[in-house]
């Protein structure tokens, strides 16, 4: 066992040294790296995990024509439905938490300013979502690996693709967890950021296919042109999720294209600026009292 009651699995000496640095420049970000990691929802989301990928050779083994490829599916998508559940059930509390404990009066009395707090909050989070996604990851490659060994694949799995598949799962989480710090920092409780986000997160998944749908011949005779405007507008406003997603790449073995990679990159990037710019003009005119 690590730190209070923090397994290995989250623990090791280089985390150590890593979390010595962030207290030493980032106190608020450590602290809510440290809190996160004693986050009993964290363990137990954890532990879920781990025993779902122990199923994965009995869900593979429902496709009989390819194992390895259906098991890669449900590793691959049980990685992202963990990280997606970590940030709004541990990120959607950091800020509310505060503010509840009255913990917030204190931090907006110090020599730091409230756009500090807000970043140092997203630092931490950040933190131990790439603490949690690696740690979930190893494990899944072992699964994956173990699997491809019992049952190997018409084309062997693109190990690269799956480090792709991996950073870019986690910027899509840095994405969503820079819309939940944006709701938190207007909002006076953890519910309402949780659900906002939710939301944000299932438009982001299918806005680019709707979009495409209303744009088309066929959905020019079915959609109203007032949904039509929303659904644009939605579109621009909302974080598009799909150039995250490089599971067919993955699953298929298929070639990852760099400038695709590039362009998800910077989007995700302008995004999560964009989001904490505007969390940080919303916070600093915020009242506490």
């Amino acid at each position: 066992m690590g730190h209070a009651g923090v397994p290995h699995f989250f623990y090791s000496p280089s985390s150590k040294r890593s979390a010595c640095i962030m207290q030493q420049r980032f106190p608020i970000a450590a602290a809510t790296f440290k809190g996160g990691m004693r986050d009993k929802f964290l363990l137990g989301l954890g532990i879920v995990s781990l025993l779902l990928v122990c199923t994965m050779p009995v869900f593979g083994s429902f496709s009989m024509r390819d194992v390895t490829g259906a098991a890669t599916t449900y590793g691959l998508s049980l990685v992202s439905a963990f990280g997606v559940l970590l940030v709004i059930f541990i990120g959607g509390t950091l800020i509310p938490r505060d503010i509840q404990s009255r913990s917030i009066y204190s931090a907006v009395t110090l020599p730091v300013s409230r756009t500090r707090y807000l970043l140092e909050k997203y630092l931490g989070l950040a933190q131990l979502l790439g603490y949690s996604m690696a740690a979930l990851g190893v494990v899944n490659l072992g699964a994956l690996a173990l699997m491809a060994s019992m049952y190997p694949p018409d084309k062997p799995l693109a190990w690269g693709n799956y480090l792709v598949y991996l950073f870019f799962d986690l910027e899509k989480l840095l994405v969503l967890a820079a819309v939940l710090i944006f709701f938190a920092s207007i909002a006076t409780s953890a519910f309402l950021p949780q659900v906002l986000t939710v939301a944000v997160y299932a438009i982001g998944l299918t806005t680019e296919k709707v979009k495409l749908y209303v744009e088309s011949a066929e959905g020019a005779k079915h959609i109203s042109p007032a949904l039509k405007v929303v659904v644009q507008w939605l579109y621009y406003i909302c974080p598009n999720l799909s150039p995250f997603d490089f599971k067919v790449q993955m699953i298929y073995a298929l070639p990852v294209d760099p400038k695709i990679m590039l362009l998800a990159l910077l989007y995700g990037t302008g995004y999560i600026v964009v989001m904490l710019v505007l969390a940080s003009f919303a916070f600093s005119r915020r009242d506490f009292v």
